[in-house]
């Protein structure tokens, strides 16, 4: 009490260096009568006053963290996005600070200066820095400090913001403190974790309120509670000191052992498909564990390894727990489960469905580039030529897809898979102006010729010392969009020196086991159902162009982007959820939706990827 006394005697406080928790900022509206305090926010690089808050227009029914409030004079302040455009009110950006007191770069550091310090888009010869800061505006002219774009993480292909996870949670009154952090090390496995101080913390209710703000995906799949929130010696959150998520953490449900075998087997399965080592109840949710589409394919796949049970992939959806499973399992008929098994050596083997697709599409038009995967990444820093062309080579002979040709044999569509020896890869290296790249890039992605491997070419140019473009262009016959994931993964771990595992089967073990699987009266019942789903004249889409519709098909058109907004996001994601089914669904069903109404017809046919891996 008596220091308290001596503060209100004070005019003034600044408060600065963390985010200023909204509690907090009551808290000390309260205690400090008289007391004008501000929060002050600004980096170093900027002469570290930039922005300020007066808490004397935090109201107190509001319960916000508190702003970093507006730019001081002689200082701008812009929120801009990825492509330094800027963004909207209420949309978060990096925040970027121009004006008075901005230094000039770091000292003996050009690239790090070069990075950070950038020609301002919107003023001819000034300078702003990029603060790695993620903030947004608030319809007030206010700012809203959310967090460092370093915690802006990509989680099962959605891009998440865990600074607004943190707000959205420090918003619930019963919650004093919250930190939002990601666990798990492998690119699928990864979660959300939630630590929370407060009082009296129901996480049921918690999940509950944060659905009503949040989009499934950013909901924490695991919840810990914590009495004190860990602090490096210079006072910051110490992240890496946070309990990881054990037996003990709470997803919202209460936890209930399993009865009997089946339940039993139901949590290994759950535990090893989702790679969590906490304790799994026969209530908790597989999507609220961390599940995901992928992750159910695989679900489905090892109940039917281990109960012989066929589960559709729908069900899934439907019945999340392994409570209502393992009631399904039960009554459900048994089936075989012809696993994939490594084949003998061949001269060749039958091309699977998606390769006699592909390769006959090739065959209409050698000259076409639509199915050729290319990408194009600037890297930055030193880099080794050798090193990285004699990782492809690695890659190439670990992977037969990389070996493999197509041609026919006897009128029967084939694959052949060269040996290691057979195969010439090189690197096609050149150091150019970066004017002259686009051009280069356009000459480097050409058709390929599928009777020769391998169906991949990687291209290096050289910009200058320390940055270059890597061009990668393979065939869309021997990977797809996860393939490519899965050999990127792995290119960054030998890069790094790591050691991969062998591989238990190839591709054409796959295709092997499905040529044997078309042969059999399961097949023959599915193909049965389509024909008579497609009998008689196949509807084609009627819509009203300026143009008439070519006889042979052409992939000449563009797509258009655009982003939803965040209570759109949340309506569609509920109805998933409502329906049972995956936003994609949702998604495809208003796309049906509207071309009805283009097109005044109720019989739609839309052509859609798929990704056919049953088998984990």
């Amino acid at each position: 009490k008596k220091d308290i006394k001596s503060m209100n005697k004070l005019k003034y406080v600044m408060v600065a260096g963390e985010s200023f928790p909204k509690g907090l900022g009551k808290r000390c509206k309260n205690i400090f009568k008289g007391v004008q305090i501000e929060n002050i926010y600004g980096p170093t690089e900027a002469a570290i006053y930039t922005a300020g808050y007066s808490l004397k227009d935090l109201k107190d029914k509001e319960n916000i963290t508190v702003p970093i409030g507006k730019p001081f004079n002689n200082v701008r302040v812009y929120i801009l996005d990825k492509s330094n455009k800027l963004s909207s009110i209420g949309v978060a950006g990096e925040l970027c600070i121009s004006g008075d007191g901005l230094a000039r770069g770091y000292l003996n550091r050009p690239q790090l200066t070069n990075e950070k310090f950038i020609n301002n888009p919107f003023k001819r010869k000034e300078i702003i820095y990029k603060t790695g800061d993620l903030a947004r505006w608030l319809p007030d002219g206010n700012i809203e400090f959310i967090g460092r774009i370093d915690n802006q993480v990509k989680i099962r292909g959605f891009r998440i913001e865990l600074g607004e996870i943190e707000n959205q949670l420090q918003k619930i009154p019963e919650i004093r403190e919250a930190i939002v952090t990601v666990v798990g090390e492998e690119k699928d496995d990864k979660s959300i974790c939630a630590y929370l101080k407060g009082k009296d913390v129901d996480i049921p209710y918690i999940r509950e309120e944060l659905s009503k703000v949040l989009p499934y995906y950013m909901i924490p799949s695991y919840f810990v509670e914590i009495n004190e929130v860990p602090l490096t010696l210079s006072g910051k959150i110490d992240r890496k000191a946070l309990p990881k998520p054990d037996g003990n953490t709470s997803i919202g449900v209460e936890y209930t052992a399993p009865r009997n075998e089946v339940e039993e087997k139901l949590v290994q399965i759950f535990k090893e498909v989702l790679n969590i080592e906490s304790k799994v109840g026969i209530k908790d949710n597989f999507f609220d564990l961390g599940g995901h589409s992928l992750k159910a394919t695989m679900l489905v796949s090892r109940i039917y390894k281990e109960f012989e049970v066929e589960i559709p992939l729908m069900e899934i959806f439907k019945i999340t727990t392994i409570e209502e499973i393992s009631s399904l399992i039960k009554v459900s008929e048994k089936s075989i489960y012809d696993g994939i098994k490594p084949v003998e050596k061949r001269e060749y083997y039958k091309m699977s469905a998606a390769q006699k697709r592909m390769y006959i599409i090739n065959q209409m038009d050698k000259e076409t580039i639509t199915y050729n995967m290319s990408s194009v990444l600037k890297l930055k820093g030193k880099l080794d030529k050798i090193k990285i062309e004699n990782i492809f080579r690695e890659l190439i002979n670990r992977h037969e897809s990389l070996r493999t040709s197509f041609t026919t044999v006897k009128d029967e569509l084939v694959q052949v898979v060269k040996g290691v020896s057979e195969i010439k890869f090189k690197i096609e290296y050149r150091e150019v102006n970066e004017e002259k790249i686009q051009d280069i890039v356009k000459d480097f992605i050409r058709p390929f010729d599928l009777s020769k491997a391998p169906l991949l070419r990687v291209g290096l140019i050289k910009i200058r010392e320390d940055e270059y473009i890597l061009i990668t262009d393979i065939h869309h016959v021997i990977s797809d969009a996860v393939s490519m994931g899965l050999v990127i993964e792995e290119f960054t771990k030998l890069y790094k020196g790591e050691e991969l595992k062998p591989l238990k089967i190839q591709y054409k073990d796959y295709s092997v086991w499905q040529n044997k699987l078309f042969e059999s009266e399961k097949i023959e019942n599915q193909e049965k159902y389509w024909l008579e789903r497609f009998e008689g004249e196949i509807p084609v889409l009627n819509m009203q162009t300026d143009y008439q519709r070519p006889v042979l098909q052409t992939y000449k058109g563009a797509s258009k982007s655009f982003i939803i907004n965040k209570e759109l996001t949340n309506k569609l994601n509920k109805t998933a959820k409502k329906t049972g089914s995956t936003l994609y669904m949702v998604l495809l069903s208003a796309v049906n939706v509207l071309l009805s109404k283009y097109t005044g017809q109720e019989d739609i046919v839309i052509g859609s990827p798929i990704a056919g891996r049953h088998h984990n």
